[in-house]
């Protein structure tokens, strides 16, 4: 690869990278996402990376940079200041730590003059950390950082400045921090790459976690120590799983996504939730901040109300910002992300030292405008902690991070109280199984079956960790029998298609055998009869 090396290199060496960034940050993350996009989507989908806009990670730090510099933590100098230690701990292209890095440069400035940026840059250096799993982003992270901490240390008319070592390492942040790596197989500089970040997540305090963790749903396996937690000890995730008493059990899945992993290593690593219990160590008060942008399931849904009262527990004041007032599947001018169809939030969670664990955290909330991204960027700008717009949320333990209701409202009977019984509905995994018509059920069925290439055939069937075609099942829908036989071994015709609920208003028809449908919910079945109201 001489050749090839050196050529890459004699042409590299002619890029003003500087030039090129200058006044427009998201050069470097732009370059990075639209290469992924083309060179390996599906990696992109599987890891649930998607690369945050500028926009908010200005926003984002400048709102942390206030509350430090606020009643709660006064520090004057804010991100600046020499004990506070910042960490992302899903780095990506380094959009986060690089816009830290320029708050600080920013905030020097403006008090003590330009000369003393380059030693502010430096001293923050030592105290700005990120880890990150794969290794494009990282490769990108760090060229781009030292790339613009250079342009902010160079003096007007002196040589360029050296860089300052960096604290990026290549680790699984959920990995466990207690144990070395066992039977490592990597070269030696990752090996000790992932020995220092492991110190650095056992024994080191971070003053703030924040950043854009992945998003992943159905991600169960993928937590690491995070969800599996250690020999004799619950894992972190343990902790936040609603107590049977509650009911809400059918919901607990919902805390196997990637980025309830990483909320739950953020609240241990800052505010030491659960820490005892979770490593055998003692507690110890702790402050500090955690600033994400994720998923907004976490703020209403059943299943997070123990993840929402130990947040209440822990901290002392939780902002939420709602970034998606459009609701689910908006129209893709109007998201933050173009390529999450979700609703996304940013939640700055605050804890003082000292804190009260018997009373709840103050919960305020703001909604962005309803309309295009510029236009949500635009409120982001100009958005403060303690400006107006801001409402009450409920200091109930495990109610919603939503405004409080008021009014009439507050007084109505909530609908799961009419019900005695709930269940989520039919989960198929498989779109192939529902259609607007009989006939096409049909053709997909001898499709499937005709097929003589096996890998073909299974990729046909769209196989998952609950279904594939050679797994045998023997559990009933209702009165619909389920065939005693795997689907690969099934030359019969197409179990008879029912009438089906696939959206509001929108009937269809599924195909009623339980060996197709991955989570079909056999109680529900057995209930489901014409009398029945839903």
């Amino acid at each position: 690869m001489e050749t090839s090396l050196k050529t890459l290199r004699r042409v590299l060496d002619e890029v003003d990278w500087q030039t090129i960034s200058k006044d427009k940050p998201e050069a470097w993350l732009y370059f990075y996402e639209d290469f992924l996009e083309l060179y390996d989507n599906k990696l992109r989908k599987r890891t649930g990376s998607y690369y945050t806009p500028p926009e908010a990670v200005e926003a984002m730090v400048r709102l942390v940079d206030e509350a430090l510099r606020g009643p709660l933590f006064e520090r004057s100098s804010g991100l600046a200041s020499p004990d506070v230690t910042v960490a992302d701990p899903a780095v990506g292209t380094g959009t986060f730590l690089l816009g830290i890095f320029r708050r600080i440069a920013g905030i020097v400035e403006n008090d003590q003059g330009a000369g003393a940026v380059r030693g502010a840059i430096e001293a923050a250096a030592k105290r700005v950390i990120g880890f990150e799993l794969q290794f494009g982003p990282f490769a990108v992270a760090q060229l781009r950082i030292i790339a613009e901490m250079q342009a902010l240390m160079k003096a007007p008319h002196g040589p360029p400045p050296a860089s300052p070592d960096l604290r990026l390492f290549i680790t699984n942040t959920l990995g466990n921090p207690f144990v070395e790596e066992e039977m490592l197989l990597q070269v030696g500089a990752i090996a000790k790459s992932r020995r220092d970040a492991n110190a650095i997540k056992k024994s080191e305090r971070i003053t703030v976690v924040i950043g854009n963790p992945p998003y992943k749903v159905d991600a169960a396996g993928q937590g690491g120590w995070i969800e599996e937690g250690s020999k004799g000890r619950p894992s972190a995730l343990d902790l936040w799983m609603p107590p049977a008493g509650w009911g809400v059990g059918q919901s607990a899945k919902h805390l196997k996504n990637l980025y309830v992993y990483f909320w739950r290593w953020a609240t241990w690593k800052v505010f030491g939730s659960g820490h005892a219990a979770i490593t055998g160590e003692p507690d110890s008060d702790r402050e500090g901040l955690v600033c994400f942008i994720t998923a907004a399931g976490f703020l209403n849904g059943p299943g997070f109300q123990k993840m929402r009262e130990d947040l209440r527990r822990d901290c002392t004041d939780i902002w939420v910002i709602d970034c998606s007032p459009e609701g689910h599947q908006p129209d893709v001018p109007t998201r933050i992300f173009e390529g999450v169809q979700q609703p996304v939030c940013i939640v700055l969670a605050a804890r003082t030292l000292g804190k009260d664990r018997t009373r709840a955290a103050r919960v305020r909330f703001t909604s962005l405008p309803e309309g295009r991204r510029e236009e949500k960027f635009a409120a982001l700008s100009r958005m403060k902690l303690n400006g107006a717009g801001w409402a009450k949320g409920p200091t109930a333990w495990r109610e919603s991070f939503l405004p409080e209701h008021t009014d009439a409202w507050a007084t109505f009977v909530p609908l799961r109280e009419l019900f005695r019984w709930s269940s989520p509905g039919v989960q198929t995994h498989r779109t192939w199984v529902i259609s607007p018509d009989v006939q096409s059920l049909k053709s997909r069925w001898d499709t499937l079956q005709n097929e003589p290439d096996a890998a073909r055939q299974a990729k046909l069937f769209h196989p998952d960790r609950d279904r594939t075609l050679d797994k045998i099942v023997k559990v009933d829908l209702g009165p619909h029998q389920t065939r005693p036989i795997s689907v690969d071994r099934d030359k019969g015709s197409l179990v008879t298609p029912i009438r089906y609920s696939f959206r509001s208003f929108d009937r269809q028809w599924i195909v009623p055998d339980h060996r197709l449908l991955s989570q079909a919910r056999s109680k529900l079945w057995e209930g489901h009869s014409e009398t029945q109201i839903y």
